[in-house]
């Protein structure tokens, strides 16, 4: 803190949870750690986004994007869909 000029003029760090910086507040007599509150909110987000199927849901519609992206006449079936109705199936397809 010398070295940087803010020696007792700092009461508070805040850092992230890794290990050691929580081991270097703990050393630390001349301020009060303080665990970054956006960091945390982060790694709650990042977990829950493993653990739900939010994330299946976000591949699958970024293949879906990217294949009508890909297709010019992919990127035209829906609207002639909503133009003309869905393709009628032939009673002798099904």
């Amino acid at each position: 803190m010398t070295e940087w000029g803010v020696d007792g003029k700092t009461s508070t760090v805040v850092h992230d949870n890794a290990a050691n910086m929580n081991l270097a507040s703990a050393l630390s007599d001349k301020w009060k750690p303080l665990a970054c509150s956006s960091y945390t909110l982060q790694l709650a987000v990042n977990c829950a986004l493993e653990k739900s199927k939010v994330t299946d849901v976000i591949s699958s519609v970024s293949r879906l994007v990217a294949h009508f992206r890909q297709s010019v006449v992919e990127t035209q079936v829906p609207f002639n869909q909503q133009e003309n109705g869905p393709p009628v199936q032939e009673a002798d397809a099904l």
